[in-house]
């Protein structure tokens, strides 16, 4: 009885191709009907053993270990290993009353255990359980794994926990943003959001998603279409919808597109007929229930309707030109032509013994050729044809870029040869060669043959098979095509502005994936430039690359590439009010080629603050530093002249700094000659008479020098008391002899050197730059016979003390050593009884108070 079925639908199909693309669909209807004659027995028996091979992963058991962290354990209970795209994909999420969050499986299963059928994984969480609560843990909480049982994927469980001490709880890197799913135990997909605990700022909050509905679904050419209508007269904006997600569910199909993709720029739904025709490229192979949903914040919208796809199958005909041409538009490629006598004697006959006639008079005679499937190579198994392997075959997959596509393909041939098949893709098109011959039980010959792609992005490739009719009756060019659309889902890195730290001078760079694919796990190099910027001009500080570590970065996450270390340039940023930094980012070693970031601008502008060193303030380092000024040239005790050289010293130090100490100098003692005209005594005759004279200091000593705030200013006031002691010794030489007796010594009266310091900013410290120091006229006179020496003794008060004092005081202060010393006592005051102050920029001084603004 089989057999005589099968010899009469054999014929039928055959005859019902009419050498073109959509005859070939009738065959191919035909050929599933007789498929489904043959196995109809043997449907449900297939449909549990496909399920009983698919994995099955469900939450074992929610427990906490002897710190009172969370361990969840989870189980592959299925007969069938899980992919390991799949495995990244596959997101864990647990639910602590309100909270949520989200983790990765594959980040604490870097083995792949979990792929393993009958395999046991221990995930340990690190969240810290410190009061009773009741916990919700869900595996593939995202629905990208198809397994034969899709609702055992939830646990709850309530959990008390009884620790042996309290530890601070981990900042997760990890949160939910979207609504749960209402049905099934499930949550809808959500993205993971920037950690906080290492510094990343969490993204803000974004405003609810505006009222929208589905309207209605509907399937065109068994393709399914979703109509989206917006409610209300308000313009949309992207940002009202830049978390909403489209999901498509049909039959095991599980699809999520951003809403940006759904209404590019919201031009249909902003539109005047406010709503949106979004074409899912999902086809209906088998009747099914369609599950639609809109999710994001504070939305869930959701609707499903029961849709059968639509098959056209081959209608009796009227006559024999409608058989052979089936009502379809005349193609321009030659077509075999039929013998119409044939066809007229085939019309008046009905069921099978029409059947019969045509197959033994013509269709057996006829050349044939079908592409049986065109689809994605699952097995490692031979090619050769299965009856029903292009019944069930989606005609399209979705893959992360990185991916190879293995497609292969099967034509069934009937009387041609000279096959050739092309394949139409991209950027290819070319003659695939790889094919073999085969030729099954019942005499049917087949093409079969495979090929393997890297698509880069979305691609539909088309097959097309040709050959030439081998028949003697007919003769042509056959021509059968078949398609197969490749959907890439691709990463898309977005670098974030970097976090700057103004204290340790450090500059980290993060990025997020804003794609819709998984960045596989890949080194990502790291290109920026550094300058300092002011107003009309910059200077560029650094330019250079880096690479990062391997990481893998799921869509919606942001992950920390490298800290570059600013601390080499502290001084010249901080100098200038901004900091700008341009990062772009691409990826020499990621499997497939895909396009680096442009060039991205970051501002970062130094918080100036400010701190005020009063004169009371600055007062407290007048006890911890020494200034004394000690002048002399004379020594009595030795014979002849009592010059002594070099005995004059400066001493300048702070107590517990380095720096600074004892300068000694030389105050010379110059000898004045004096000529006069005396008379003799009782003549008119005059003779000229010289005399010699010399000067000297002797022991001229200051008090401790004190530090104030002056003017603005820093003023080192240093006092010289002089009381009870002869400080100019005044005599006459004669025979190289200095008579001390002779002219009376020179009693000084006190008075003050003041050195006025101009504050300034030197390599981000409080320093000082002009200097001016003030030394009072020295007056010191003798009175009687000697006040003619009175001008000799001002010129050496003024030449030889007071410049000598000047200027030495101007080189000690100007002194590396000295200077060095008085900024770290600067500096010890400023910083007192607070944290240290990282970059001084500028300074201002107004009365008894210097203003410092530092970054």
């Amino acid at each position: 009885m089989f057999m005589l079925l099968i010899r009469c639908l054999i014929p039928v199909i055959i005859f019902t191709f009419n050498i073109s693309k959509g005859d070939g669909q009738l065959l191919a209807a035909g050929k599933k009907q007789a498929s489904a004659l043959l196995s109809h027995g043997s449907d449900k028996k297939k449909k549990m053993s496909r399920q009983e091979m698919l994995p099955d992963i469900l939450v074992k058991d929610l427990k906490l270990d002897s710190k009172c962290r969370l361990t969840i354990l989870i189980k592959n209970s299925g007969k069938k290993r899980i992919s390991s795209a799949d495995l990244r994909l596959n997101r864990l999420l647990v639910r602590m009353g309100k909270k949520k969050i989200i983790l990765p499986v594959s980040k604490y299963d870097p083995r792949g255990v979990l792929a393993v059928p009958d395999r046991l994984l221990s995930v340990k969480t690190g969240i810290l359980i410190e009061k009773p609560v009741s916990l919700t843990a869900v595996v593939d909480s995202t629905e990208i794994i198809r397994e034969s049982n899709e609702i055992n994927n939830e646990l709850r469980k309530k959990i008390t926990p009884v620790c042996s001490g309290k530890e601070t709880s981990k900042l997760q890197r990890y949160s939910s943003t979207e609504n749960e799913k209402k049905s099934g135990g499930k949550s809808s997909r959500t993205h993971p959001l920037p950690r906080g605990s290492d510094g990343i700022k969490p993204v803000k909050a974004l405003p609810t998603i505006p009222p929208l509905e589905i309207s209605s679904i509907k399937k065109k050419r068994n393709e399914i279409i979703v109509i989206i209508k917006k409610k209300g007269k308000a313009k949309l904006t992207n940002e009202q919808l830049s978390s909403a997600r489209l999901v498509i569910s049909a039959q095991k199909n599980h699809k999520t597109w951003p809403f940006v993709k759904v209404d590019r720029s919201l031009r249909h739904l902003n539109g005047p007929q406010g709503q949106v025709e979004f074409h899912s490229g999902i086809h209906l192979t088998q009747p099914a229930k369609v599950e639609v949903r809109i999710t994001g914040r504070g939305l869930t919208i959701q609707r499903s309707v029961y849709l059968k796809p639509s098959m056209r199958l081959p209608e009796t005909p009227d006559s024999g030109e409608a058989f052979v041409q089936q009502k379809k538009k005349r193609s321009s490629k030659k077509r075999i032509k039929f013998p119409t006598a044939s066809i007229a004697a085939a019309d008046q006959m009905t069921g099978d013994n029409r059947t019969t006639a045509l197959g033994s008079s013509l269709l057996d005679r006829l050349p044939g050729m079908k592409i049986l499937y065109f689809k994605e190579k699952k097995d490692t198994t031979g090619l050769v044809f299965q009856p029903g392997d292009n019944s069930s075959s989606p005609d399209s997959m979705t893959i992360v870029a990185g991916e190879v596509v293995p497609l292969k393909w099967s034509v069934e041939l009937h009387d041609v040869n000279n096959v050739e098949t092309f394949i139409e893709g991209g950027s290819l098109l070319s003659p695939v060669r790889t094919g073999a011959y085969h030729t099954a039980s019942d005499g049917t010959r087949t093409y079969d043959g495979e090929y393997s792609f890297h698509p880069t992005q979305d691609t539909r490739y088309i097959l097309t098979a040709k050959a030439q009719s081998n028949s003697a009756n007919v003769t042509g060019t056959i021509t059968e095509s078949r398609e197969f659309t490749v959907r890439v889902r691709r990463p898309d890195l977005t670098v974030l502005p970097p976090v700057i730290d103004s204290e340790s001078m450090t500059a980290r760079i993060l990025a997020r994936n804003d794609g819709d694919g998984d960045f596989l796990e890949s080194p990502v190099s790291v290109r920026y430039e550094i300058r300092a910027i002011r107003p009309h001009s910059s200077n560029q500080v650094s330019n250079s690359v880096f690479s990062s570590e391997p990481v893998a970065i799921a869509p919606g996450e942001t992950v920390e590439l490298g800290t570059i270390s600013l601390n080499e340039f502290r001084d010249i940023l901080l100098d200038y009010p901004t900091m700008q930094i341009d990062v772009s980012l691409y990826y020499p070693h990621y499997p497939v080629l895909i396009a680096g970031t442009d060039l991205q601008h970051f501002l970062h502008n130094w918080e100036t603050r400010t701190i005020e060193l009063s004169h009371s303030l600055l007062s407290l380092l007048t006890p911890l530093t020494t200034i004394e000024i000690e002048l002399n040239n004379y020594l009595p005790e030795r014979g002849g002249l009592p010059e002594i050289r070099d005995d004059s010293r400066m001493n300048f130090t702070i107590e517990g700094i380095t720096g600074g100490g004892e300068y000694t100098f030389d105050i010379p003692s110059p000898v004045y000659v004096v000529r006069e005209s005396r008379r003799v005594s009782g003549t008119h005759h005059t003779i000229n008479i010289e005399s010699r004279y010399a000067i000297y200091i002797d022991h001229i000593t200051s008090a401790n020098g004190v530090i104030q705030i002056r003017d603005g200013k820093i003023v080192i006031h240093i006092e010289f008391p002089n009381s009870g002691s002869s400080e100019i010794k005044l005599g006459r030489v004669s025979g190289g002899n200095f008579d001390d007796e002779a002219i009376p010594d020179i009693d000084l009266e006190s008075f003050s050197v003041d050195v006025a310091l101009t504050p300034t900013v030197s390599s981000g410290t409080l320093s000082y730059g002009a200097i001016d120091i003030n030394v009072p006229v020295i007056d010191a006179r003798v009175s009687g016979s000697f006040h003619g020496l009175n001008g000799f003794i001002r010129i050496f008060l003024r030449d030889y003390v007071t410049n000598t004092v000047r200027n030495q005081l101007n080189t000690i202060l100007n002194s590396a050593s000295v200077k060095t010393m008085i900024k770290s006592g600067l500096a010890s005051v400023v910083n007192f009884g607070r944290s240290p102050v990282p970059h001084v920029v500028r300074v201002r001084g107004v009365g008894d108070t210097i203003t410092i603004y530092y970054h």
